[in-house]
This record gives C-alpha cells, sequence and structure tokens, in this order.
C-alpha cells in the first residue's frame, strides 16, 4: 500500500501567522513554492497561505490575515489515495499531513501525486475505496 509518507513532500516551508505578506511573498518565491503551511507558536498549524490569498491581501497585512484557517488534515500513515480525494473535494492544491503526534512532517500537492504516478507507483493497491475520515485539527 502507497501511503502518504510515501509520496509527500517532506522539507517544508512554514510560515507564522505575524510575518507581514511581503516577507511572506518573499519566502515562498525564493522556496519556488505557490503555498505554505502557517504555524503558530507551539508548532500548530493553524492555516495555509497561498498566492491566491496574498493577492487579495494587498500590503500591509499579516500572514494571519491572507490565510486559509486549516480544517483537515491527512496523517502520513494514511492511504495516498486519501490525500489526492482530500484535494479533489476541496479545490486545494496542497494537503497538510501531520505525524500520528499531530507535528506537521509534510504537505502533498497535486504535483507529488503525478510523480508517484510518472514513478509507476501503483496508488490503487489496497484502496478498498474513499472511505470516509475527517481530521479535524
Amino acid at each position: 500500500m502507497k501511503t502518504v509518507a510515501d509520496i509527500m513532500t517532506r522539507e517544508v516551508l512554514t510560515l507564522r501567522p505575524e510575518a507581514p505578506v511581503e516577507q511572506a511573498a518573499l519566502e515562498l518565491i525564493l522556496s519556488g513554492v505557490h503555498g505554505a503551511p502557517v504555524e503558530d507558536e507551539s508548532g500548530r498549524v493553524v492555516g495555509v497561505l497561498s498566492t491566491t490569498g496574498l493577492l487579495s491581501a494587498g500590503g500591509g497585512k499579516a500572514v494571519e490575515d491572507a490565510m486559509t484557517p486549516i480544517l483537515f488534515a491527512v496523517l502520513e500513515s494514511d492511504h495516498a489515495l486519501y490525500a489526492a480525494k482530500r484535494m479533489l473535494e476541496t479545490g486545494s492544491h496542497r494537503v497538510v499531513v501531520l505525524a500520528a503526534t499531530g507535528r506537521l512532517v509534510g504537505v502533498v500537492t497535486p504535483m507529488d501525486v503525478m510523480k508517484a504516478v510518472l514513478r509507476g507507483d501503483d496508488l490503487h493497491a489496497e484502496w478498498d475505496g474513499w472511505e470516509e475520515r475527517n481530521e479535524r485539527l
């Protein structure tokens, strides 16, 4: 079975809620990504900032004003297709991946799913359907 851990991106840029959006925009550009999880001072994921959020926020604001609050996450032990399902259902371009302890360990993007398919990974192996499980943070 291919798990989320098998396809996720592990090295993840994280942002702070109080950071200025201009600084966050620069960090996204320099990292070559279009969005990043936002962690509070305790390391808890509280949202995701995307380039869309930056465009709607305008200048002079903080990341917390432009981020989308996080409503769900997947576990690194979940089936890889579960992450793809969550992105499809919500129209999001990334899903936050947590360890069983609740610590951020990665993200899954549509590009991660495509890379797995191109590698020849059988993402359908041992997939027993579109079971429902909503992880709330």
